[in-house]
């Protein structure tokens, strides 16, 4: 499981017509979703307790949902008097163009990228660090096209398994 997302204030371009000029939306996206990561990984042993490995390799997510919620300012021409309406929209799976405006926040169904890590082994412990490029644009609008990028950090400890040494 993870939750992937992104803050921006101020993003002009949203909305254009004779009593209103360009405003601002200022929101915070959050995208849950289910990830497979299949890592191809080389480990170092340093001693019988420590080792040290590096990994590449793809993954495939499947978004489930999520929210965007925030607010766009605009102002009005005539009066040059300033509006907000609040944004407050649970996400749709569909690749359409969002307009959170008017309730439509869209992400794609799947997100398909790629990670490269590496980290460290004491004992039964793992700790690592990976950072994560994803190529599917998952939400757009008229000015903005978004994908993943973004680090994960992981701990684990193995409960069943042993080392084993090839037989030569």
């Amino acid at each position: 499981y993870a939750q992937n997302g992104t803050h921006w204030a101020n993003a002009q371009g949203f909305q254009n017509t004779s009593s209103y000029q360009i405003g601002a939306d200022t929101t915070t996206l959050r995208i849950n979703s289910i990830r497979l990561p299949i890592n191809i990984l080389y480990k170092y042993e340093i001693n019988s307790k420590w080792k040290v490995f590096v990994g590449v390799g793809p993954y495939i997510a499947k978004n489930l949902g999520g929210t965007e919620k925030g607010v766009y300012t605009s102002f009005d021409n005539t009066t040059g008097a300033e509006s907000f309406v609040p944004i407050n929209n649970t996400l749709k799976l569909n690749s359409n163009q969002s307009y959170s405006i008017s309730g439509n926040s869209n992400v794609t169904a799947f997100d398909f990228g790629m990670d490269i890590l590496l980290g460290f082994s004491y004992k039964k412990f793992d700790v690592s660090a990976s950072w994560n490029r994803g190529f599917t644009t998952i939400y757009h609008t008229s000015y903005v096209n978004l994908g993943n990028q973004f680090w994960n950090f992981t701990v684990g400890y193995t409960i069943l398994g042993h080392k084993r040494k090839p037989k030569l």
